[in-house]
């Protein structure tokens, strides 16, 4: 990756992860604000909870994570060519949801945040986390691409302008879907940790009885 655009990356990285903070703080710190419109959501976070500890070792219900993560990837990386505002939507709605889990978890079980953090998501949100944010930052990325490509089209036709070296949409494109399957190996390793090990080290970890 040329110099220029690796520290592209690295400032899309951060915007990802900036915006995910943002959502998370505003979960934390505003719970009842935005429990109704979450509810939709953790209904389903819950069914998917459920198949996870129903599973009886036959890897449904780490097919059903896998599955579930894997087309929020696919989503993030795929809409970014819309100037990037829906993988950042989306990032803010996930650390939204992060954050309003932690906070209700922490109240309902008596412990601090960080003990339901660490205990709860850390396990597997060390890798599911990795493979989103590498998806939002090439959606973002693509998002760039795409708005400068629109820009240098209306420079073309603009009299005494021109555009300047931009890279192609369609080549770029070409280059996020070689990172997929990377990014779906993290989401892999971060469903089998979350239907396999996360259950146990919750048990461990936190008074859920």
């Amino acid at each position: 990756m040329q110099p220029v655009k690796h520290r592209l990356f690295l400032w899309l990285w951060a915007l990802a992860a900036a915006v995910l903070a943002a959502g998370f703080i505003s979960g934390y710190t505003a719970p009842d604000q935005f429990g109704h419109a979450l509810a939709p959501t953790l209904e389903k976070l819950e069914q998917l909870a459920e198949s996870a500890r129903t599973g009886d070792g036959s890897g449904i219900g780490m097919w059903t994570v896998f599955v579930n993560n894997a087309l929020v990837a696919l989503l993030l990386l795929a809409t970014g060519v819309f100037a990037g505002v829906i993988p950042v939507l989306v990032l803010w709605f996930n650390g939204l949801l992060i954050g309003y889990v932690v906070q209700v978890g922490a109240s309902h079980l008596g412990v601090s945040a960080w003990r339901v953090l660490v205990y709860s998501m850390l396990p597997h949100g060390v890798f599911e986390l990795a493979g989103l944010m590498w998806a939002a930052s090439w959606g973002l990325y693509l998002g760039y691409v795409a708005v400068f490509g629109v820009a240098d089209r209306i420079r073309t036709v603009l009299p005494g302008t021109r555009g300047g070296p931009r890279p192609k949409l369609r080549k770029e494109l070409v280059r996020a879907c070689v990172r997929v399957p990377g990014v779906l190996a993290l989401l892999a390793v971060a469903a089998w940790i979350e239907t396999a090990l996360t259950p146990a080290i919750m048990g461990w970890g936190l008074p859920l009885h």
